[in-house]
């Protein structure tokens, strides 16, 4: 057994090939990290986060520059459904990463085999969403389409009422949806409701900060490319511009005061009334 999960790399035909172990050097990019193997029982979301990157980038041309560009990132989530026996909702878990510096039409190439890949309970390929504005991920997008990928997130208007589609395929950046990303998928994660898998994304978030002039967070020392693809699988998974959070309260209807004083109740029994009324209230 080797000491990091099982790998693939992305070959040149389109394909998955299983790699050497051997050949680990503790650079992460251009494999394709499988923690879980596809469920056709299972719902899972795909968020990318394109980049320029370099154009013909692979593990065979790699150069000290390289890391300082920008990673091209794939995130798969598996939709966590029902709910454990204590009632506790089961989390959406990670299970599949890929992130290199590759330019945004080689991305939809390897987007569109984990995608299909993934596909689960969909018909042919899991619902996907992408950063297209601003950034290159408009080419991403087109290369997806170019080769029948057409399960995407369609851009939706939420901040003033009920959140309604668009035309627009994919995400589109601002102030205001960066901002609303990251505290949404943050609030997501410390809650504990969906698993990391990933060291390389783990090291990513414990670096991220967020930043007050911008209105959104960023790794001052290094990438954010997986957080951001990551963020982006966590909102389509739950819906977060659909939904509303609810906690659950216990109500009380029909209650009416007790005049105590003019019950003919002892000292002793109404305390027992009131801690009998305490105990369904916090029962």
């Amino acid at each position: 057994m080797s000491h990091f999960p099982q790998s693939y790399s992305i070959g040149n035909s389109g394909a998955l090939e299983k790699s050497d172990p051997s050949k680990w050097d503790g650079d992460a990019r251009g494999i394709c990290w499988v923690w879980e193997p596809p469920n056709r029982g299972s719902a899972y979301v795909m968020g990318i986060d394109p980049t320029f990157g370099r154009t013909g980038w692979n593990r065979y041309d790699r150069t000290r520059e390289d890391l300082k560009t920008d990673n091209g990132a794939i995130e798969i989530i598996r939709i966590g459904r029902g709910n454990y026996d204590d009632g506790t909702p089961r989390p959406d878990v990670q299970v599949c990463e890929f992130a290199a510096p590759v330019d945004p039409t080689e991305l939809g190439d390897i987007a569109n085999v984990l995608g299909r890949l993934y596909a689960g309970t969909e018909d042919d390929q899991c619902k996907c969403i992408l950063e297209v504005y601003p950034g290159p991920g408009g080419i991403t997008l087109q290369r997806m389409f170019d080769k029948g990928y057409t399960n995407f997130f369609r851009w939706e208007y939420y901040a003033d009422g009920p959140a309604t589609e668009t035309k627009s395929y994919g995400w589109h950046a601002s102030q205001k949806t960066n901002r609303d990303l990251w505290i949404k998928s943050s609030r997501h994660i410390n809650l504990r409701q969906v698993i990391v898998r990933s060291p390389w994304l783990a090291e990513e978030y414990a670096d991220c900060r967020m930043n007050p002039d911008k209105q959104w967070a960023e790794n001052p020392n290094g990438h954010d490319d997986r957080v951001r693809a990551f963020n982006l699988a966590i909102w389509q998974a739950n819906g977060f511009s659909l939904q509303v959070e609810r906690t659950a309260e216990p109500v009380r209807q029909n209650s009416q005061m007790i005049d105590w004083q003019a019950s003919d109740l002892t000292f002793d029994e109404i305390r027992a009334e009131w801690s009998s009324a305490l105990d369904r209230m916090l029962g």
